[in-house]
């Protein structure tokens, strides 16, 4: 299998895996900030709601664009 079928089969995992485990990151977050002494910690209450986002949008970005290399090293064949 060519290494331009592999970045597109990778890129349709990582958004599978991406779009999955994006509940479960935001149930563990909500049980993060539902902590009643979190402001006891500066800025963990803006990290933990700021952290799942910013990694899913890296994730959905990356994959995107090994899809988006992979179907342009295709077309070029």
């Amino acid at each position: 299998m060519s290494s331009e079928w592999m970045k597109i089969i990778m890129s349709i995992v990582g958004m599978t895996i991406a779009f999955v485990l994006f509940p479960t990151v935001l149930t563990g977050t909500a049980s993060i900030t539902g902590h009643t002494h979190i402001t006891n910690f500066t800025g963990l209450s803006n990290v933990a709601n700021i952290g799942p986002l910013v990694i899913f949008v890296g994730l959905v970005f990356g994959s995107a664009f090994s899809g988006y290399l992979g179907i342009k090293g295709a077309m070029k064949r």
